[in-house]
Order: C-alpha cells, then sequence, then structure tokens
C-alpha cells in the first residue's frame, strides 16, 4: 500500500490548513475516475471552496457500489477532529436549503478522512455512525443517507493506483520509484528547452490514428493499445502531452485510471497488489 488509513489520519491531523482542500480534491479525483461521462459533476476546487451549497454535486447514469451512488448525489466533507458534529450540521443546512422534491432524488454523502478504526477522542466511532445513519434514513428525508470515514475512503483509493500514488505523494510524502502518474511526466516533460514551455502539440502532430485508438482506451471502447517507435521514452511522452491536451473533467477522468510504470519489477508489484 501507497498510503494507509492511519497514514491519512494522521496527515490530516497534522495539516488542518490544507486538509480540506486536499480531501475536496481527493474525491474529485475519486468519483471522476469511478464513473467518467457524469451528467453532472460539480466540486469546487481551491480557492473555490467553501461556496455556497454542497462541497460537491455528481450525477451519474451507473452506479459503482459501493462507493457512488446511482443518479444524483451531494457531498460533503468535513476534515476537523468533531465529524459527528460536522455531520450532523451540514445534513441539517443542506436539509433545509434543498427542495423536499429534490432530496427525495437525491443521495446525502457525508466524508470525513479520519479512521473508523482509532479511538481518538472526538472522533467518531463505527457504533456511532450506524446509529446515526438509521436515525437520518428513518426519517426520509433523502433518497438515502451515506458516510465514507477514513476506513472506506482508503478502500476507495485503493481501487485506483493512480489517484492512490497522487495522494501518497501528499499524505505520507513518498516519492513511487518506477512508477509515475502521467501529469508528473509532463510536468517534466514540457519544462524541456524553455522558456517557453511545449505544447501538448508538439508531440501530437502527425499522429491522428495514433489519438484516435488512445482515446478508444481511454473511453473503454478498446482493452489495449500498443504502440511501436524507434524511442520508447516518445511513448510516455506523447501518451503524457495527450491527457495534458484534454479539458480539465476529462484529464483528471482518464488521469485517475492510468499510470506509467517503468519495469518490470514494478509492473509485478502494482498488479499482485491489486489483484
Amino acid at each position: 500500500m501507497l498510503v494507509t488509513e492511519n497514514q491519512l489520519d494522521e496527515w490530516v491531523r497534522a495539516n488542518a490548513r490544507d486538509a480540506q482542500e486536499v480531501v475536496v480534491e481527493l474525491v474529485w479525483r475519486l468519483v471522476a475516475a469511478s464513473c467518467p461521462k457524469p451528467r453532472e459533476r460539480r466540486f469546487p476546487l481551491g480557492d473555490s471552496i467553501g461556496q455556497h451549497g454542497p462541497d460537491g454535486v455528481l450525477d451519474v447514469d451507473l452506479s459503482l457500489e459501493p462507493f457512488v451512488p446511482e443518479g444524483r448525489s451531494y457531498w460533503e466533507v468535513g476534515t476537523g477532529l468533531k465529524a459527528c458534529d460536522k455531520a450532523t450540521s451540514d445534513y441539517k443546512d443542506l436539509t433545509d436549503a434543498v427542495p423536499e422534491s429534490v432530496r427525495l432524488e437525491t443521495t446525502f454523502v457525508f466524508v470525513t478522512p479520519l479512521s473508523g478504526r482509532r479511538d481518538w477522542e472526538h472522533t467518531w466511532k463505527e457504533g456511532a455512525q450506524a446509529s446515526w445513519l438509521e436515525n437520518r434514513r428513518k426519517r426520509g428525508e433523502w433518497k438515502d443517507v451515506r458516510i465514507f470515514d477514513g476506513t472506506k475512503l482508503i478502500d476507495w483509493v485503493h481501487h485506483f493506483p493512480p489517484v492512490e500514488l497522487w495522494l501518497a505523494q501528499i499524505a505520507s510524502r513518498v516519492s513511487a520509484e518506477q512508477i509515475e502518474r502521467p501529469e508528473q511526466r509532463w510536468n517534466v516533460v514540457k519544462t524541456i528547452g524553455e522558456p517557453p514551455p511545449l505544447t501538448p502539440d508538439l508531440f501530437l502532430a502527425d499522429r491522428t490514428e495514433a489519438i484516435a485508438k488512445l482515446k478508444e482506451v481511454l473511453d473503454a471502447m478498446s482493452l489495449q493499445l500498443k504502440l511501436t517507435t524507434h524511442y520508447p521514452d516518445q511513448v510516455v511522452d506523447f501518451v503524457s502531452a495527450y491527457l495534458a491536451s484534454l479539458d480539465n473533467e476529462s484529464r483528471v477522468e482518464a488521469a485517475g485510471r492510468c499510470l506509467i510504470v517503468s519495469t518490470i519489477d514494478a509492473w509485478n508489484r502494482i498488479c499482485s497488489q491489486y489483484q
């Protein structure tokens, strides 16, 4: 595992100022990787966090259980120690603000990165979560009500190695050897010879057929693609440049399901971990 539940818990406690932004982006990356091409996906990031309304809105045709509910869902994120108090406050505020006709077709989701297994003062123990959920579900104010604590969040993360690598490089400060995310590779490649930085078009010119085939793989229309060249490094640069050329939403969907693995040993480690 590149990042564990306890590592995430400890990082959140030690980095309260940055945690809210990181966890909202983590959820955004996870839902994008889990359910590409949604009807709607809105998770304000960076300095947009704190806007009026839920921390995230998602509407998908197909669910990815037990992580992403079918249809519309509103997401709230709390990174403070008093997770139960925050969930209760967010639930009440959103219930008051959203019309009943919308709520009855929408799932309320609360996310806290704090561990559900650690017996820390003020944290939300598993029994308390179950009671809280049962109470809210009985009210019938939403289509469904769900909670993701650190235990469930890390379980979700482990299903998407690129997102796990992104989180690990923040939360556990690791540098995975021989494994890269495409955005990491592009950040290096584009600086060659700068200023000015290189643009994706330089790597995509006269490669229309390869672009079309790569798009089929990323859109799950094809399972495999073999790219051949006299210069193997160009394959990785081409893929990272293509992802960099996409709009932000399409890029995060693809990047959340794409890793660059440079050695046989690293490939074997990844495959054995995620069987």
